[in-house]
């Protein structure tokens, strides 16, 4: 017996034959035939130790891999211990093959990881994934996307304080290129932001913010020398601050307020439907509407108020169930009225006198 190097392969030897035109001469086995030599080596297959006694050779990976199979087993069986209901495609192709039991176990193992992974793949088909080696850029991807989300968060800024602070590093980027029309922008933008942080803090900016500005006090006692300008800066600034905390005070509570009223309105929602639907439990075709009518309840409850659930749900309910019951079959339609009574006299074909004709015309029409 030689040993193959995979970079130099086996030494040729005269005496043997060519194994590649021996395998190209050999007849293909037939399938039935592999079946068959699949079921005799799991049957020839050593049995398992009982749990108490040592497993030769045993090792972590063995264990997980011996653990993991105990639980996938546990998982293909209900809560209530019966076995899984057999898939009846499933059972088809195993006595299609001839597959014998422990080859028919197996099958059934495979088949079921396929359908419980088919989920998994269809979404990732969706979002583009059309290769295993997709999937570490793709890792890579969400978690930038999420240290970023989190990275802003952080920040404590609105939504539109962020979209503005891109913008102005957009266009100081631009006037830094030698756009002037950018640098006019990124100017103005500077401009307005220290004006209102200037303002926030109380501070003085020459031709842009005055913080006595509002404060006639202050300039009156400037002016009649009772207070210096730098005291009377001082105390502006303290008022700022002093307005400026009981401003956030206030907006937190406002939003604490109005976060426990959406709260309360959400509950008493799932309330009214709680009962809408107690009412409902006595119509014996509820139950099959059902299924269609929690797919049209969850487009309600983004669409509409919670105080508004119930009412919409009940219009939802009546179109479901009108919808789904049976159409009368419709109406035969009416034949052709024969007439019935005496026949009518029959005129002569010709007169003699077209005033005869015309007289016996107008009898049989006032007949």
């Amino acid at each position: 017996m030689f040993i193959i190097d995979p970079e130099t392969g086996a030494p040729a030897d005269d005496n043997l034959p060519d194994p590649a035109a021996a395998a190209a001469e050999a007849p293909e086995p037939e399938v039935d035939d592999l079946m068959a030599a699949m079921d005799k080596g799991i049957e020839e297959e050593a049995p398992e130790p009982a749990a108490d006694e040592p497993v030769p050779g045993s090792n972590e990976a063995a264990d997980a891999d011996r653990a993991a199979a105990e639980a996938a087993a546990k998982a293909a069986k209900p809560d209530d211990g019966k076995a899984a209901e057999p898939d009846k495609d499933t059972e088809d192709e195993i006595n299609a093959l001839g597959l014998k039991e422990k080859s028919a176990a197996r099958f059934r193992e495979l088949t079921a990881e396929v359908k419980a992974l088919a989920p998994i793949r269809e979404q990732l088909e969706k979002a583009g994934i059309k290769d295993v080696t997709q999937l570490p850029a793709l890792v890579r991807d969400a978690t930038d996307g999420r240290d970023l989300v989190k990275m802003v968060s952080e920040t404590g800024a609105s939504p539109d304080q962020f979209g503005m602070t891109l913008d102005y590093l957009s266009v100081v980027a631009a006037a830094n290129r030698g756009d002037r029309g950018a640098g006019e922008k990124a100017w103005e933008m500077w401009l307005s932001e220290g004006k209102a942080l200037a303002a926030n803090l109380g501070k003085e900016m020459p031709g842009v913010h005055d913080p006595l500005e509002g404060h006639d006090d202050l300039q009156d006692a400037i002016e009649s020398g009772d207070m210096t300008r730098k005291h009377a800066l001082e105390v502006a600034q303290a008022r700022r601050h002093q307005s400026v905390v009981t401003q956030h005070q206030q907006q937190a509570t406002e939003q604490q307020q109005a976060q426990q009223a959406q709260q309360q309105a959400v509950q008493q929602g799932i309330d009214q439907l709680k009962q809408w639907e107690a009412d409902k439990l006595a119509d014996p075709s509820y139950a099959a509407i059902r299924p269609a009518l929690n797919a049209e309840v969850a487009k309600i409850r983004q669409q509409f108020p919670p105080a508004q659930w119930a009412t919409a749900t009940e219009y939802a309910y009546r179109a479901i169930k009108a919808s789904a019951a049976p159409k009368p079959a419709p109406k035969p339609t009416p034949g052709p009225v024969r007439a019935t009574g005496p026949m009518p006299t029959m005129t002569p074909a010709a007169f003699d006198n077209p005033m005869d004709a015309l007289d016996a015309g107008i009898a049989s029409a006032n007949a």
